[in-house]
């Protein structure tokens, strides 16, 4: 889940997923809760998709290596 605030932060942990705060956008990274706190900080969405691809690369190069 890719989001600029707590309420995206915590959709994404709601529903499971890894969460990436990025800090521009009209909420600017606001995230004060402890608790909603991001599993990463981006700052721009090009740095949030980065993250996510180099994600999925890690999981999936054993898969890759295995066949």
């Amino acid at each position: 889940m890719v989001g600029d605030d707590a309420k995206d932060m915590e959709a994404g942990r709601t529903a499971g997923c890894k969460t990436i705060l990025v800090t521009t956008g009209p909420n600017q990274g606001n995230v004060e809760e402890q608790d909603k706190l991001p599993d990463y900080v981006a700052n721009s969405l090009r740095e949030a998709a980065k993250r996510i691809i180099e994600d999925i690369e890690s999981r999936t190069a054993g898969v890759r290596a295995r066949k």
